[in-house]
């Protein structure tokens, strides 16, 4: 896929941010190559602190590590990942 020449990419996934950060990075990288840095750059930056801080035995620090770094991670990614949710409204 990285070999493609394009303008612009456009990927239809499941649920990225359900599955695992390694989805996440693989994702991002192929639409904006170097958003979120290599794959050992992204383990040791984000995946690393988000998985340690979801574990039970994570400390108060590690939780709150894993909470702000997973909204930047979000905010970050808002640009370039459009995500359908359940919810459904309806317009009268």
């Amino acid at each position: 896929m990285r070999q493609i020449s394009a303008r612009s990419k456009f990927m239809v996934t499941g649920t990225p941010y359900q599955n695992n950060l390694s989805e996440i990075w693989s994702l991002a990288d192929l639409a904006v190559p170097g958003l979120l840095g290599n794959f050992a750059t992204f383990q040791r930056t984000w995946a690393e602190p988000i998985t340690h801080g979801a574990k039970k035995s994570a400390t108060f620090t590690q939780v709150a590590l894993k909470d702000r770094l997973s909204r930047e991670l979000k905010a970050l990614l808002n640009s370039y990942l459009l995500r359908r949710l359940k919810k459904v409204e309806l317009v009268d």
